[in-house]
């Protein structure tokens, strides 16, 4: 049984791009963490387990952007994948790439 008033308007993207920027804020305090070992790049790998079809991507990148314009410096993750149910986000400093996630287990 459902309960509680369901999402409203753009809530759904709302909730989802704060989730993904809080994740992102976490992972950085230990990046930047003494004995954190570093590389050439440093990617970040997030799943988003929520599974909701009702989410409007676009609408969550563009959100997702404009956390991030303030996040990006030298002590920050080069690249950030986010794995959703239809796409994986390739993000970056200089942009956002959706790719479409290709699923070798479902019947056809």
């Amino acid at each position: 049984m459902f309960s509680g008033p369901g999402w409203e308007g753009d809530e759904i993207e709302v909730e989802f791009s704060g989730a993904i920027f809080a994740v992102i804020q976490k992972k950085s305090e230990k990046l930047i963490s003494k004995g954190f070992e570093s590389y050439m790049e440093n990617w970040l790998s997030i799943y988003d387990n929520a599974n909701s079809f009702a989410l409007d991507i676009d609408k969550s990148i563009s959100m997702i952007e404009e956390k991030l314009r303030k996040y990006w410096s030298n002590v920050s993750f080069d690249k950030i994948y986010v794995e959703t149910v239809e796409f994986i986000l390739e993000i970056s400093k200089e942009n956002v790439i959706k790719l479409h996630l290709n699923d070798l287990w479902k019947n056809e």
